[in-house]
């Protein structure tokens, strides 16, 4: 009741860890309203006894139907993108849903994975190919990036506010070479960390298939 589940399935989850190793979860709520909450709950319990939240996952339904002809907002999506990323390559994931969100169909596993970028410093990447790739993952290119799921292209810089991060990313080329990879402000657009690898999730979840032609 309340509250206490969230306990008993924190105290279940680190018991199994110890004595099973390494083990995936799938917790489904009747609702995604129930879902937060057990979510929440399970995150308090964890930091209560010092064990880590790393594990924990929570995929939210759309807040639209598919028949409405309305795509949900993009840091839905971004959530959504993350928690399946998070499945994908975490050894073991605590995955918290709801019937409705376990109910709609996803992409193609093969489908997401392939579609991702990866920037590695000193990585080469054509522009044209970059830019292709993420209008495909359905960016938005403007002049200057506010929110996820938007870029923009200056000189030898590209900015993208990639779903997988709170803060957007500046790719720095020195031709088709990766020069300067650095997470940074929007407001005062001041670098805020250097990373040696980053990644571009999907901004949306209808990603059309490319074929080879025969």
């Amino acid at each position: 009741h309340g509250s206490t589940a969230g306990f008993a399935l924190t105290m279940l989850l680190r018991s199994q860890v110890s004595a099973l190793g390494n083990r995936s979860w799938l917790i489904v709520m009747g609702s995604d309203e129930a879902a937060d909450r057990l979510f929440d709950d399970l995150h308090f319990f964890h930091d209560l006894i010092g064990a880590p939240t790393s594990s924990l996952a929570l995929f939210p339904r759309w807040e639209t139907l598919p028949y409405e002809g309305s795509a949900p907002h993009v840091s839905l999506i971004a959530r959504r993108m993350n928690t399946l990323h998070h499945i994908r390559t975490a050894p073991e994931t605590c995955l918290v849903t709801s019937v409705a969100a376990l109910m709609q169909r996803l992409l193609p596993v093969t489908t997401f994975t392939d579609t991702i970028l990866h920037f590695k410093l000193g990585g080469i990447i054509e522009r044209e190919v970059l830019i292709g790739g993420l209008l495909r993952l359905g960016y938005r290119r403007v002049s200057v990036v506010e929110i996820p799921g938007e870029f923009s292209v200056r000189g030898g810089i590209v900015d993208v506010f990639s779903t997988a991060y709170a803060d957007p990313l500046r790719v720095e080329f020195l031709g088709e070479t990766i020069d300067s990879l650095r997470l940074f402000d929007t407001a005062t657009q001041k670098s805020t960390a250097k990373v040696d690898r980053a990644i571009v999730l999907p901004a949306r979840e209808y990603i059309r298939v490319e074929t080879s032609p025969d």
